[in-house]
């Protein structure tokens, strides 16, 4: 569901396929929308990448800076789990 999930949002993202990462373009309400997507890692199944992945690309972020995003969003969630262990 995932899988099929962060395809449609890429097949239906308004053609933004544009190269080059943009995170300049990150405004503090698609950050807010990106995070909001990730609650759905919530869901038994999907992971926390695709949903922020699929959020990004609905939200009208090229693929290069939703991957970035992405990336940089699961640094803080990251860094508090090695901090637990």
């Amino acid at each position: 569901v995932g899988g099929f999930g962060l395809w449609a949002a890429d097949h239906f993202a308004h053609g933004r396929r544009s190269m080059g990462i943009q995170l300049i373009l990150v405004t503090k309400m698609k950050a807010l929308g990106v995070g909001l997507f990730q609650t759905l890692a919530l869901i038994p199944g999907m992971s926390r990448s695709g949903s922020t992945m699929m959020g990004g690309r609905i939200l009208g972020l090229n693929r290069e800076t939703t991957a970035k995003f992405s990336f940089l969003a699961s640094t803080p969630i990251t860094a508090a789990a090695l901090a637990l262990e």
